[in-house]
């Protein structure tokens, strides 16, 4: 009998050791540094979004006891967690109203490339309550903050009935400017009806001037200009021709009336000399030259 109880004690002590060798394989273990831990319940559970997945194996100080060290036990086996995760220390209430601490997994903005492994230390952070700051306070700090609220409350009590003021000051804005408005709809709507009828003006001139700008009218146009140019080529080739012409004519032209202006001033001279009649009937004129 003896022998079956100790049978069955080595099997039970067999079968924790396998169990904690299993779990001690497939968990990860990490410590949190807390630089301002407050006091709080040993051995509480690890929640990552609402999902338990360690909990809290042992509190100690450092070295120097400059922070608190926290050794985190996670069981998943497939840990997939950044190691620049932080942790932080809150409370919450159970279903029977009664508050518990519990470790809160903060997943980071920029995860880095590892992955938590054992041995790794990540960063804590402690939330207080504001009950429980209140609790904590002395008595002088206590009348203080009480006569700071008091004020706050006060500031906004001033705050509202000065909003109050100024919503019914908008209202009474509104109801003045609601006429106006209304004016302004309507004039809007006639501006909008001219529009339209400018824009179908529109539509008609355009169209006019689509059936004015047949490919049959603006052929026959094309035509004619054609033929103008011929016309004007002919009659510039033709003023080219009779130029010269015209040329020579003036210049016998200017040769006769140089001509006729040698003989009038040498007329005008002769007649001014002595005897210039009888110089004119015997053939004796004075030429231009001499006269100058």
């Amino acid at each position: 009998m003896n022998n079956m109880y100790k049978s069955l004690v080595l099997i039970a002590l067999l079968l924790c050791l396998g169990a904690s060798y299993y779990f001690y394989k497939t968990s990860t273990i990490v410590t949190a540094e807390f630089h301002n831990l407050r006091p709080f319940h040993d051995r509480a559970p690890i929640y990552y979004n609402g999902f338990n997945i360690g909990r809290v194996v042992r509190v100690r100080a450092n070295e120097d006891y400059t922070a608190t060290i926290l050794t985190l036990w996670f069981h998943p086996h497939d840990l997939k967690l950044p190691t620049n995760i932080e942790v932080h220390l809150k409370k919450e209430k159970d279903r029977r109203d009664r508050k518990f601490d519990y470790i809160d997994v903060i997943y980071p903005e920029e995860p880095s490339g590892f992955f938590l492994k054992d041995g790794d230390r990540v960063a804590g952070k402690t939330t207080v309550e504001l009950e429980t700051y209140l609790a904590n306070q002395d008595p002088e700090s206590l009348e203080a903050i009480k006569g700071d609220f008091a004020e706050t409350v006060k500031n906004l009590n001033v705050t509202v009935q000065t909003l109050g003021d100024l919503f019914a000051t908008l209202n009474s804005m509104a109801q003045e400017v609601k006429p106006n408005m209304v004016k302004a709809s309507s004039d809007l709507t006639l501006t909008t009806g001219n529009f339209v009828k400018v824009s179908q003006n529109a539509g008609a001139f355009t169209g006019n001037i689509n059936n004015a700008l047949t490919e049959e009218r603006m052929n026959t146009t094309a035509k004619n200009v054609q033929i103008m140019s011929k016309n004007m080529k002919l009659m510039t080739h033709e003023l080219n021709k009779t130029m010269p012409q015209i040329q020579c004519t003036i210049c016998e032209v200017n040769k006769v009336l140089s001509n006729v202006d040698e003989m009038t001033s040498g007329l005008n001279c002769t007649m001014k000399k002595p005897f210039g009649g009888l110089r004119l009937i015997f053939g004796r004129p004075i030429c231009k030259k001499r006269c100058k």
